[in-house]
Formats: C-alpha cells, structure tokens, sequence
C-alpha cells in the first residue's frame, strides 16, 4: 500500500475509504489479534483489543471496579447493568430506576414536550 498513490494523502484515502478498509481486513486475517497486538506495539502503534461485551463480562479488572451491577427488575427479574463511571465519595451512583419497558414512559416524555392529554390519548389508542 506503500506504493499506491490512492494512500499518499489524507484527501486520497479519503477518497478511496472503501478500498482501503477492504485492503486492512484482508491483511487483518492473516493474524490473529494477539499478534497483531504484539506487532503494533513492538513498532509503538497505539492499539488495543476490541473487547465483545463477554469479554469484558470475564475482565477481572472489570469486577474489581464494580462495573457490572445487579439490579431487580420489576417485571425482567434479577438483571446486570452497567454501572455508570461516576462515583462521589468512593461510591458509586444508586439505580434509583428501572430500565424502562417499551412505552413505559411515553406519556411522561409527551406531556414535558407539551402534547396534550387528548392528543397523547388519541395517538395511543387509550380512551
């Protein structure tokens, strides 16, 4: 790719993103992600894995920070739930909520918008 003049500049790989994509994932399968981690970093490229979220759901470094979290769902059940990042005082945000359900909070987010009642009713087939 050296050589190609599609990639000599930002504006000409821009032009040809497509091609280029296509030209890095045929070279990405001829390694597998540990070596290429390895390759990148001998060479001090900055990179790192592309975790699935099971891989993070196996990070030790994940559990020890509390980053998944349990939570009781009325109607789901016991569910885990990404924790937010933020912490005051060493301690991490409560859920003071559910996740929603589909349409659980419609009419809240309608009326705050100003939709009528009637309006709201109507589009949602309540009477």
């Amino acid at each position: 790719m050296r050589s190609n003049p599609n990639y000599h500049s930002m504006a000409e790989r821009l032009k040809n993103i497509d091609k280029l994509y296509a030209n890095v994932a045929s070279k990405l399968v001829e390694k597998t992600s540990d070596e290429w981690l390895q390759l990148l970093t001998s060479v001090e490229i900055p990179c790192g894995p592309v975790n699935t979220f099971d891989d993070l759901r196996k990070d030790p470094h994940m559990d020890e920070i509390g980053f998944f979290r349990r939570h009781n769902h009325p109607t789901e059940g016991d569910i885990e739930l990404v924790d937010p990042g933020l912490r005051f005082n060493g301690e991490s945000l409560p859920v003071r909520h559910h996740p929603p359900q589909l349409g659980e909070q419609s009419h809240e987010i309608l009326s705050a918008l100003g939709i009528s009642d009637e309006k709201i009713k109507a589009a949602t087939g309540q009477s």
